[in-house]
């Protein structure tokens, strides 16, 4: 069970963690160690939100540097583009992994 693909959103974007491979379709995407630990941990967590400090003591045991923060954070949004419409907030103290909902548009006229 631990090693089975997960599928995120809806569609046919899969994650194998234990292989660090994400699939949609015909594309597929290597990801970095940090970069997969940094996934998982949005998929365990409540709301797929997490604050700076939650990350930093899951990668770096709590003593990270804002700068290594930054950069698993923008790996991430990289590896994502081109092959997922997630995306990655950061919002009211918290990053977010985040699907666009074009749905909320607001489509009232006034």
């Amino acid at each position: 069970f631990r090693n089975r693909p997960l599928l995120l959103c809806k569609g046919s974007l899969v994650f194998r963690p234990e292989k660090g491979i994400l699939t949609n379709g015909e594309k597929t995407r290597q990801l970095r160690p940090q970069v997969i630990v940094l996934l998982k941990l949005f998929l365990r967590t409540e709301n797929y939100r997490l604050t700076a400090e939650e990350i930093d003591k899951e990668l770096w045991q709590g003593k990270g540097k804002p700068n290594q923060l930054y950069c698993v954070i923008h790996h991430l949004r990289e590896s994502l583009k081109g092959i997922s419409s997630l995306v990655v907030e950061y919002r009211d103290e918290h990053y977010c992994l985040k699907m666009p909902h074009s749905i909320e548009k607001n489509t009232e006229k006034g």
